[in-house]
């Protein structure tokens, strides 16, 4: 059958529609990738502005004329961070819904986490860690053999931390450091496992992840074939990290194959990664272009 998972999150809203055989395996059959970025502003004012949620209804009305071509096959749509923490979501999620014409799940960190891992680790073996790093938020969860055994949601996100500590670009060593001393506090706070330390594969999801891998392939534009299952080393990261700090804005819009709308975040997702694989003791990640819409599909269908 034919099922849609959608991903509403803090910087981008993502859909996949893929057919889904007797045993669960998928066929892609539309991917894609919007920056409304419905939680800009969130940090300052605690709740959602009328610009992003118009901008988030625009594209979902657009993900409603995809789903119409295909005969509009059931949706599981879920929200994340954004809308968890926002004064007025109830208020935007039923707009949202209005626009979609489907109920918009609100998960917890922990829902999302593991939906994350469902729909990244579907037919991966052995001990595994998904990190997930979002605009308002990162997920963290180790598993083996497809079934999550710890997971955790920081309070870490590209956007909320770029709204945070960055004020000046190039980006700053004291805004640097702030941002190092938030990432360390939420590592230590969330109590990671020693067993989930250097064990077994780091998958990383999203668009930090994805943006990095194209830049550290030298590709003009998003490839998925090029980007999923990429191995970047820690000194790579680091290498790369340390380029996007250093940038201005202008540089930054002007990165090959990386869309402006995200850009300005670049950096700082790329530090949260960097950092936790140091405070995770990862000497690599492999990159996915997978996630949590993979998740919320396979969940919808009962087969997450």
């Amino acid at each position: 059958m034919v099922a849609a998972g959608i991903d509403i999150g803090t910087n981008t809203i993502l859909m996949v529609i893929a057919e889904i055989d007797q045993w669960g395996r998928i066929t892609v059959l539309e991917d894609l990738h919007e920056i409304p970025r419905l939680g800009e502003g969130l940090h300052e004012l605690g709740g959602i502005t009328r610009e992003a949620v118009e901008r988030a209804s625009t594209v979902l009305t657009s993900f409603r004329h995809v789903l119409h071509r295909y005969g509009n096959p059931p949706i599981t749509a879920v929200a994340t961070e954004a809308i968890r923490r926002a004064s007025n979501a109830d208020k935007v999620r039923k707009q949202l819904e209005h626009q979609l014409s489907a109920p918009i799940h609100v998960l917890s960190g922990q829902q999302e986490a593991m939906l994350t891992f469902t729909g990244t680790t579907a037919g991966v073996f052995g001990p595994t860690t998904v990190i997930d790093i979002g605009g308002g938020s990162t997920e963290l969860v180790h598993g083996s053999d497809g079934r999550p055994v710890w997971a955790n949601s920081l309070p870490l996100g590209s956007i909320l931390l770029t709204d945070q500590f960055v004020q000046e670009r190039p980006v700053s060593f004291e805004s640097h450091g702030r941002i190092i001393e938030s990432i360390d506090a939420a590592v230590l706070a969330c109590a990671v496992p020693q067993s989930v330390r250097s064990s077994g594969t780091l998958l990383a999801v999203a668009g930090t992840a994805t943006s990095l891998a194209v830049l550290n392939a030298h590709l003009p534009v998003f490839d998925a074939k090029q980007v999923d299952g990429q191995v970047l080393p820690i000194d790579q990261v680091a290498y790369w990290k340390n380029e996007l700090l250093g940038m201005d804005t202008a540089q930054l819009r002007a990165l090959q194959g990386i869309d402006p709308r995200r850009a300005d975040i670049l950096p700082v997702g790329v530090t949260i990664l960097h950092r936790i694989m140091e405070l995770l003791d990862f000497s690599n990640v492999a990159i996915s272009v997978r996630g949590l819409r993979y998740g919320a599909l396979l969940n919808g269908l009962g087969k997450g």
